[in-house]
């Protein structure tokens, strides 16, 4: 990937945190960066850093991986709350890490540290920690957390920020945001039906294929059937990946790293390169 801009932000793709994360620091620099959303089947050439300044929201890389970055850009700054991370982040000449909050509301305190953090990355912090304090957070997040047009996630999030930031915005959230939840929850239901124990790492758990959207909801409900932890699986451009969920002091995390992939100790994921038992190919 080649561009002639001098700031890069690379942020955790297809989530909610970490678009949230990209859209603070896209209020803060706009079209003078270039903004890359990462998933870990893929790893950036240490070359597209070379005299950039990189900021590196909700997402992390190896350590060293991360010290090859910062040694040929001309500032590195990384932004995350994953645990699995927390080495490598503090590995860093700068950086900002603490798991009480997510990536978009660290990433808020760090490019605008004057200025109150909107009511939108408070919901979003709220629920991607899973801490579940905020009045009415269930109805809230699932009117924040509806689908969402990823190639123009940057206008959502200001219209979202928008409408939350007023009372009558966040009064017409909660009344939809119900309707939403209510169709949630029986999608997840029909897919709790559907889950299967199965042996893995040495632990009986439940698992099951379904969609990412109800991924955290449902992974916790079945999570709670055993007391252990749960794996929610789906395909997606030629690999699974898996969302594991967990309950009370079960940390995920280190099974997650054991596979290549990380997070937090109740909520991690890790991606495998699929294989079928038949000769299977896109469509060109």
């Amino acid at each position: 990937m080649e561009t002639n801009k001098k700031i890069l932000v690379l942020y955790h793709g297809n989530c909610m945190d970490g678009g949230a994360g990209a859209w603070v620091a896209w209020k803060k620099f706009g079209s003078e960066a270039e903004y890359l959303p990462q998933e870990r089947t893929s790893i950036p050439e240490v070359s597209i850093f070379q005299d950039k300044e990189v900021y590196v929201v909700d997402y992390s890389f190896t350590k060293e991986q991360m010290l090859s970055f910062e040694k040929v850009a001309k500032k590195f700054v990384c932004i995350d709350h994953h645990i699995s991370a927390k080495e490598a982040v503090e590995s860093l000449k700068e950086y900002t890490f603490d798991t009480a909050y997510s990536g978009s509301y660290l990433a808020w305190k760090y490019f605008f540290p004057e200025e109150a953090v909107p009511r939108l990355i408070e919901y979003v912090s709220d629920s991607d920690t899973w801490t579940h304090k905020l009045a009415d957070y269930e109805d809230i997040d699932a009117y924040i957390y509806r689908e969402v047009d990823m190639a123009n996630e940057f206008l959502y999030f200001e219209d979202l920020n928008k409408e939350l930031s007023t009372d009558e915005g966040l009064e017409r959230a909660k009344r939809i945001g119900r309707l939403f939840r209510e169709a949630h929850e029986k999608r997840v239901s029909i897919y709790e039906e559907k889950a299967e124990l199965i042996k893995f790492e040495g632990y009986d758990i439940y698992a099951v294929n379904a969609p990412r959207d109800i991924r955290s909801e449902l992974g916790h409900r079945l999570a709670k059937k055993t007391g252990l932890f749960s794996m929610i699986f789906s395909y997606e451009q030629g690999v699974w990946k898996c969302s594991l969920r967990s309950v009370k002091d079960f940390d995920v995390s280190v099974i997650a790293m054991k596979h290549g992939g990380g997070g937090h100790k109740n909520a991690s994921a890790f991606s495998v390169k699929a294989e079928f038992p038949v000769d299977f190919r896109s469509k060109e």
